[in-house]
């Protein structure tokens, strides 16, 4: 679908580095992600209120923005598949089409000698806002955390036809996963709603919902996603039809995006004579927003000190750790200068147990103001580490290994500090201890969710050149 180019976009009123939407090493793709042609105006189907558009493209023009994109998984060896899936094609780029407004997957039966050492009879199309490298310390084209992510697109029909719009994380790990919607090419009138995970032991378990509608490769429909840190909620033009709500296990690092056609595998069975080929998936737009009266902020510094090494800095470890015998004490440090001047309804923080046995605690780690911000992660000890005041905003008991936890702090004591850089400690109050992923954790970093006052969300127009 053809659309005229606007200059203006929604804009929260802060600056973009205190949101989200991308992973620490990936701050050089937020203008590529802000440099939209959309009106501010266009918000999710079937949605109200406020959104900032963080990501699009409409596929106007005749080649694919590389500037967005990937045609391979992280593992791409001249093309790619899922071979645990035991599917049949051999992902290439030449199946990724742009055609003046529409993105087209192709599936093809045709034979291919891949760089893998196999054969393949067929090949077809995929696209990710990942990575197409090993490498995780390589930024991805985009990435964001909590938000609402959105197609429009007409899946093909056919016997062992599988196309699929969903979320992954950023660091190769293959959970969490958030399916949006996987539809079987024989079943053209059931979607398939899947959020699969690790337990707190480690276990994978999926929670799922199947909903038949309509035939949808007669026409277009758009399937979101929206992804919160309380819930998420699974949509079809707009309509909810699946929800999941337990908290300890929502994601809340960067994922990636990704649409693909798989043909064949397990799940789908073989394409027989019947199967049409070529094959399209074509799609209209891709999208994500996030709402414009929440904040995402992630520390500016982060560490702890142990009684037991008074003097060693743990400033760059992937984990921050909490307790009473030995005494250690986890620091967190939050720039929130950029959202001086606005009013805010609530704060609270957000933070992951590490999967590994005894990460989790039966005691009580309080949350507590700290005096004096003015510490540097690379040089806090136990000996030099700032003073903890005995102002407790929040606390958590009894917590798990590998879950998250979202934790209400006391708004009445942190407004004041709303535009300032100001620190909290979480200190232990027993014998056994808490282990929490750190901002140096790829995926599962601490942060604070501010939600802010409607009122003080304001729209700004920003040119495109």
């Amino acid at each position: 679908m053809r659309r005229s180019i606007i200059i203006a976009i929604l804009f929260i009123f802060a600056p973009c580095s205190l949101v989200y939407p991308l992973a620490e090493d990936q701050t050089n793709n937020t203008a590529a992600a802000k440099s939209t042609t959309l009106p501010p105006q266009v918000i999710p189907v079937g949605q109200s209120g406020a959104w900032n558009l963080l990501f699009a493209d409409e596929f106007n023009g005749t080649t694919l923005d590389t500037g967005k994109w990937v045609t391979c998984y992280w593992w791409d060896n001249d093309g790619c598949n899922i071979a645990s899936n035991n599917e049949l094609q051999w992902y290439q780029p030449d199946d990724v089409i742009v055609n003046n407004g529409t993105l087209e997957l192709r599936a093809q039966q045709r034979s291919i000698d891949a760089a893998d050492g196999n054969s393949y009879n067929y090949t077809s199309g995929m696209v990710t806002t990942g990575r197409n490298i090993s490498d995780i310390s390589a930024p991805a084209k985009f990435t964001f955390a909590f938000g609402y992510a959105e197609i429009r697109a007409k899946v093909p029909k056919g016997q062992g036809l599988w196309p699929a719009f969903w979320l992954l994380p950023i660091d190769h790990n293959s959970k969490p996963e958030i399916d949006v919607m996987e539809i079987l090419g024989h079943e053209t009138d059931t979607i398939h709603f899947n959020f699969h995970y690790l337990n707190s032991e480690g276990v994978y378990e999926n929670q799922n919902r199947d909903w038949i509608g309509p035939d949808f490769s007669d026409g277009w429909h758009t399937y979101g996603v929206d992804w919160q840190p309380d819930k998420i909620v699974w949509y079809v033009d707009g309509i909810e039809h699946f929800r999941y709500t337990e908290t300890a296990y929502i994601p809340n690092g960067p994922m990636y995006l990704l649409a693909n056609l798989a043909v064949g595998g397990d799940w789908p069975g073989d394409p027989d004579g019947s199967t049409p080929f070529p094959s399209y998936y074509e799609i209209d737009y891709m999208r994500v927003w996030q709402r414009s009266n929440q904040v995402y902020l992630l520390p500016i510094a982060d560490t702890y000190t142990d009684s037991d090494s008074p003097s060693t800095n743990y400033g760059e470890d992937k984990t921050i750790q909490a307790d009473h015998e030995p005494i250690k004490t986890t620091y967190l440090k939050f720039d929130t200068t950029g959202l001086d001047g606005m009013r805010v309804a609530s704060i609270q923080l957000r933070v992951k147990s590490i999967l590994e046995s005894g990460a989790g605690s039966p005691d009580t780690q309080y949350v507590k103001l700290v005096n004096d911000s003015k510490w540097q992660e690379d040089n806090v000890t136990f000996n030099n580490a700032p003073t903890v005041s005995s102002t407790t905003v929040g606390a958590i008991s009894n917590t798990l290994p590998n879950t998250a936890y979202t934790i209400p702090l006391d708004s009445s004591l942190l407004k004041p500090k709303i535009g300032t850089i100001f620190s909290l400690a979480i200190e232990g109050t027993g014998t056994d201890g808490l282990y929490l992923s750190s901002k140096e954790n790829e995926f599962d970093k601490p942060y604070l969710v501010i939600t802010l006052l409607s009122s003080t969300v304001m729209f700004l127009p920003i040119i495109i050149k």
